[in-house]
C-alpha cells in the first residue's frame, strides 16, 4: 500500500498538488502500521517468552479505512455486502481482509482506477470477490501478491482464484470457511 500511495502523490504531485496532503498522510499511516507489525514480529523472534502484543490483527472491521486510503487516492471501489456480517474465526478475518488489500492493491496497480468489490456472508463461508478491468499500459507484477493471497487463503483452510477472464477482466475470488471451531 505504501507503495501504491507513493506513487499516486507522485502523479497527484504533477497534476493536482494541492491534493497531495491526504496522500502523504495515508503513506504516513500505512508506514506506521508496517512498522508497528515489523516490531511485534522482530520482538517475538528475539524473545519468545515475551507476551505477544494485545493489540488485535487487522480484520474486516478496518476495510472502511482501506476504503477511505484508496478513495484519496482517485481509485473508485464499489463495494457490496451480501448477507448478515458476523464475528468470524480470527485468522479467516485476516486472511480476509489481507486478501482484500492485496487484490484492491493489484487492481489499482494494474487496473483502469476502479474495481468491484463483494463481501459475502454466506451461511457457511465468507466470499471475497474483487474484480476490475485491466488497464491498457499495465506492467505485470512479481506475482508474490497472488502468492500471498493463496497462503492467506490456505491457513484459513479456504480456496481462492486469481486470474484474467474474458473482457480484459481480472477477478480474485476467494471462499473461507466462516464457521467457529468445529462447527463445521
Amino acid at each position: 500500500m505504501i507503495s501504491v500511495h507513493a506513487g499516486a502523490a507522485g502523479h497527484v504531485l504533477r497534476d493536482q498538488p494541492e491534493k497531495v496532503w491526504p496522500v502523504l498522510g495515508h503513506i504516513r499511516e500505512a508506514a506506521d502500521t508496517v512498522l508497528d507489525e515489523i516490531k511485534s514480529v522482530v520482538g517475538v523472534l528475539r524473545d519468545p517468552n515475551e507476551v505477544p502484543s494485545t493489540e488485535p490483527a487487522p480484520g474486516l472491521e478496518r476495510l472502511p479505512e482501506l476504503l477511505a486510503g484508496l478513495r484519496a487516492m482517485d481509485f473508485a471501489v464499489r463495494h457490496e455486502v451480501r448477507g448478515t456480517p458476523r464475528e468470524l474465526p480470527a485468522v479467516v478475518d485476516l486472511a480476509a481482509y489481507r486478501i482484500v488489500q492485496e487484490a484492491l492493491t493489484n487492481a489499482h496497480k494494474h487496473g483502469d482506477g476502479s474495481a468491484i468489490l463483494t463481501l459475502e456472508f454466506a451461511p457457511d463461508d465468507v466470499v471475497v470477490d474483487v474484480t476490475n478491468r485491466v488497464g491498457h499500459t499495465s506492467a505485470a507484477g512479481s506475482g508474490f501478491g497472488l502468492i500471498g493471497m493463496r497462503e492467506r487463503a490456505a491457513a484459513a483452510h479456504g480456496t481462492i482464484t486469481a486470474g484474467p477472464e474474458p473482457g480484459r477482466t481480472f477477478r480474485v475470488h476467494a471462499v473461507l470457511p466462516a464457521m467457529k471451531g468445529n462447527d463445521r
